[in-house]
Order: C-alpha cells, then sequence, then structure tokens
C-alpha cells in the first residue's frame, strides 16, 4: 500500500522480477542494464565515465602514462570508470590494453597476497587508478606497511571521494560524487511519477569532478 519505491544496489534482472511483483512506481539508484539491453527503469547515477577520464587524465599529464586500472568487477560502474581511464590514456595515441584493467580478488586474505605477488608490476607501472575508495585505501596501507612509499614509488587514486580519503595519509586524490544530490534527485523524479508528470529521461547521471590531494606524485611533462 505505497506510492512508490528508491532503490539501492539492483541490477536489471531484479528490478524486472520485482515489477512483476510488485506493480509501483520506481526509482533504482546506480543501476545498469543488462549487457545489449537498453534502459527500462528510471536510474539516478552518476557520469563513471567521466570519473574515469579525469583520473586518467590527471594520471597522463604527470608522465603515468602505463598506469593500471583496479578494479572489483568487470561490469557496471567499474567497466565505465575503465573505459573513461583508457580513452585518456589514449589520448595521447597510445593503445591501452585490456591486460591493464585488472580484477582484484573479493576475499581480504587473498587480496593480500595478490598485492605482494603483483608488486613488482605496480612499481614498474608508477601508478594505480582504483575503481573505489577503500581498495585503494587498503592497498597504500598494505604498500605502505611493506615500505613501500606512496606517492613516491607508487601514485595511487580512488573514486568516490568518501569520508576516509581526507583523513588518510597521504590524502587520496580521488573523484568526488554528491550523494546528497543523488538521493534528492531520486525522491524529484520519484514524486513526478507519482503524480502522473513525464519522466524527462530514464537514465540521470549527476556530474562528478577530480578531487587532487597527495597520493599522486606531481610530475608534469
Amino acid at each position: 500500500n505505497i506510492d512508490g519505491l528508491i532503490i539501492l544496489g539492483f541490477n536489471q534482472d531484479k528490478y524486472n522480477a520485482l515489477k512483476r511483483i510488485l506493480n509501483k512506481n520506481m526509482v533504482l539508484i546506480d543501476a545498469y542494464p543488462l549487457k545489449n539491453c537498453d534502459y527500462n527503469f528510471v536510474n539516478v547515477g552518476i557520469d563513471d565515465f567521466s570519473g574515469g577520464e579525469q583520473i586518467g587524465k590527471h594520471l597522463i599529464e604527470n608522465g603515468f602514462s602505463n598506469a593500471l586500472f583496479l578494479a572489483e568487477t568487470t561490469v557496471d560502474s567499474d567497466y565505465y570508470r575503465w573505459l573513461g581511464f583508457k580513452k585518456a590514456m589514449e589520448s595521447k595515441g597510445d593503445f591501452c590494453n585490456k591486460s591493464r584493467y585488472i580484477v582484484i580478488p573479493s576475499d581480504e586474505e587473498l587480496r593480500y597476497k595478490f598485492y605482494k605477488q603483483n608488486l613488482s608490476l605496480f612499481l614498474q607501472a608508477g601508478a594505480l587508478a582504483f575503481s573505489s575508495d577503500i581498495t585503494a585505501i587498503e592497498a597504500i596501507n598494505y604498500f605502505q606497511d611493506n615500505g613501500i612509499s606512496v606517492p613516491n614509488q607508487i601514485s595511487v587514486t580512488g573514486f568516490d571521494d568518501c569520508f576516509y580519503s581526507s583523513l588518510l595519509r597521504p590524502r587520496l586524490t580521488t573523484i568526488h560524487q554528491d550523494i546528497s544530490e543523488k538521493a534528492r534527485l531520486s525522491v524529484e523524479i520519484l514524486i513526478k511519477m507519482i503524480n502522473n508528470v513525464p519522466i524527462e529521461k530514464l537514465d540521470n547521471k549527476n556530474s562528478v569532478k577530480l578531487i587532487c590531494r597527495q597520493s599522486v606524485k606531481i610530475n608534469k611533462i
């Protein structure tokens, strides 16, 4: 007996299943359609592609043309952030191979083993662009616990600008997204749907911006 829902953490399959059971107005947050499918739901998200491109451009500008992109998945927001990063990496004519898109283990113990096994690769690349702040912060702590200087030996970036990114030392260079604006826009759109006001577009993306802090070594070229 509700007028509508705002839903986090759903994909298109879950949305379709719920829609069949509960024919109500719904706004999803940070959802993506299935591969080769169009949006059939209303989504409020962020411009992940632009965020990845801004990170990539910042690293390129400081000489890190071989930077690696470390993600948690190969789909949805991580994938679009990679595409933006890849575009920036290729802006000067070099090819950014998909081997530079690295998915890190979800298990904590396996992640630490992964960092240890790939440390020489990371040092050679000189810079790592993580798809989230949390994984970037964990990696920085691991590197520094093992005598690797950030950013002098490895530069690191995150994504989201979470609370901890400005408390970390060095403070984390990242992409800021306005969480409150996503919430406000979601409510605004849902109220329109409840009142039968036409929705201009299904996929609504808020802008993001680069926050430069101290986790990237500045080597202007």
